[in-house]
Parts: C-alpha cells; sequence; structure tokens
C-alpha cells in the first residue's frame, strides 16, 4: 500500500537498495512505462512484454520496498547501454519515477490505461470520460456496502464512487490523495456519487508531533512566525556545519530553506526532493543559514 506521510503529514520516500548502484551511463529517456518485478541471476528487473516478447530493464536504484516478484510498477527514468548479465540482456535505468500499479480495473479485463496528462488527445480517447481529477486530497468513506471517496473541491464537498478500489484501500475514514478520470453518467439516476476510474492512489498516515525531530540549530526558535508559504518546489538536501538545509536554484538564483523538521530518511546529502511548507520569520538579531521553513510534505524526486 502506498503512503503519503506527511508532518503532520511527511510523504515517505524509499531508500533505494546498495546492490544495484554504480556508474551510470545515461543514453536516453525512458518513458513512463508498465512492467512486473522480477528476480533473475541474482538481479532485481523489471520485466515488460512487447509485442508478446519480453524486455528487462535493469533499475540501479531500486527503493527496497519494491522488490517484490510479481508486482506491477509504472516507471520512468533514463536509459543506459544494453548489457549482458549471463546470458540475459538487460537496459540499465535510473529511475526518476517508480509507482505501484493499482489497476483501474480487475487484471483480467481489457482496456488497462494509464493517463499521465490531462490533453484534448486523451480526451477523444477516453470517450466515457467528462473530466479529470489530479492528486486531490480526499477521505475514503463507506456507505453498505460500497467504499467511496469524498473530498472538498473549491470549497464544495464532493463525493466519487471508484470504478475499482484496491483492497488496502478500503479503510473506513483513511485519509488519501487520488488521480482519475471523472465517467459520463445519467443525472437523472440517482446515485452515491460521481464516477471516476481511479489511475493514481496514495493513502495518507498522520504522524504525532515530535519535538526531538528539531533540528538542533532551530530548536530554542521553533515555533516561527509565518513569513509566507511555499506550494510546491524543488530542491537538494546539503548538509552545512551539521544542519540539513535545503538548496533551491532557480534562473541561476540559489535560496536556502532551513527545515525545522527533517525526517532522517531525507537526511542525505545531495538527495534531490520536492516539498511543500510554511516559510518562517528570522527574529531579529538571529542569523540562520537560510530562511526557516516547517514542511507540511516531502518527498524524493
Amino acid at each position: 500500500m502506498k503512503r503519503l506521510y506527511t508532518f503532520f503529514a511527511l510523504l515517505l520516500a524509499l531508500s533505494a537498495t546498495n546492490a544495484q548502484q554504480y556508474a551510470f551511463d545515461s543514453v536516453g529517456v525512458q518513458s513512463i512505462t508498465i512492467g512486473t518485478i522480477t528476480q533473475k541471476n541474482d538481479l532485481w528487473l523489471i520485466q515488460v512484454e512487447r509485442n508478446g516478447a519480453y524486455e528487462y530493464y535493469r533499475p540501479v536504484n531500486l527503493p527496497v520496498a519494491y522488490a517484490i516478484p510479481g508486482q506491477e510498477v509504472v516507471f520512468e527514468g533514463a536509459r543506459g547501454r544494453k548489457e549482458l548479465n549471463g546470458k540475459l540482456a538487460t537496459v540499465p535505468v535510473k529511475l526518476n519515477m517508480i509507482r505501484v500499479l493499482y489497476r483501474t480495473k480487475q487484471p483480467d479485463a481489457p482496456g488497462e490505461t494509464i493517463t499521465r496528462e490531462q490533453n484534448d488527445e486523451q480526451k477523444q480517447v477516453n470517450t466515457d470520460s467528462i473530466g479529470f481529477i489530479k492528486q486531490q486530497l480526499g477521505t475514503v468513506m463507506q456507505i453498505a456496502d460500497v467504499f467511496v471517496i469524498e473530498s472538498t473541491i473549491e470549497g464544495e464537498l464532493k463525493r466519487y464512487v471508484p470504478e475499482f478500489m484496491p483492497d488496502d484501500f478500503k479503510v473506513d475514514g483513511s485519509a488519501i490523495t487520488f488521480s482519475g478520470v471523472l465517467l459520463k453518467y445519467d443525472p437523472q439516476v440517482r446515485m452515491m456519487g460521481a464516477p471516476i476510474r481511479i489511475t493514481e492512489l496514495m493513502a495518507e498516515e498522520k504522524m504525532a508531533f515530535d519535538s526531538t525531530m528539531l533540528q538542533e540549530t532551530v530548536a530554542e526558535l521553533f515555533p516561527f512566525d509565518s513569513a509566507g508559504y511555499i506550494q510546491s518546489a524543488r530542491g537538494v538536501i546539503t548538509l552545512i556545519a551539521d544542519t540539513y538545509v535545503i538548496v533551491v536554484t532557480e534562473e541561476g538564483n540559489t535560496t536556502r530553506y532551513l527545515p525545522a523538521m527533517l525526517p532522517k530518511q531525507f537526511q542525505v546529502a545531495d538527495k534531490v526532493v520536492v516539498f511543500s511548507g510554511e516559510l518562517g520569520k528570522i527574529p531579529a538579531n538571529v542569523r540562520l543559514m537560510g530562511t526557516p521553513i516547517t514542511l507540511d510534505t516531502i518527498m524524493e524526486q
């Protein structure tokens, strides 16, 4: 089950397996692909079926939690030069993204698709679609024997009925982030909610505040008065004088952000992350190595 952690909600990033790290030489881009995790010759591979034959991709940074034989995944990244592992030809790939594939239809049903962008071409292909939802917060609710998703969009409470809901997510009251394709339905027919074909699900797990997670340089200053909010930014974790900061470079300008709390799994120099959070005011006569921020979400890029 894929879980979204925040600080109150922190997005959990999984550490990569050390056994498959090496000097990677990129020769191209691997676009979004569906495959199955498999193990051959002590190597973890992603098996992809093309025209009745199989291709094998060797992820050099496969997260440990994905090393499950038979697990279907969606992935993309940089391709390396094809190599021979024993008698098996494999394509090295440095993952930029990998997700568990939760099928929007049962495995034996036809027509499986993955929706990436909301463009005119997809609207023509998805003739039963009337719109899209992308990474929206919601809550799973059980009504009788049906599981629905409730979400507030532009101040209005809406309810959606998934065409298919994985068993792991059938937990009444659980918070999730979801994406999907809204399906046509007859407004004259009374329904529990608008039908939706889910394309992505992440479960959110609340974490209690722990003062021991505060970085030493800001422990006596926390909490900060608000100085604004960052909705989404991409940066690099950097260790400076035993303190972790997030360095963001945009259009040649570099800004340092000093997270009040940083989960241990992100306390790794040079890790690329995407984060959001509330900026803090720097007290008078206090010098800090970056703009303080209280993270709302953080995930590995």
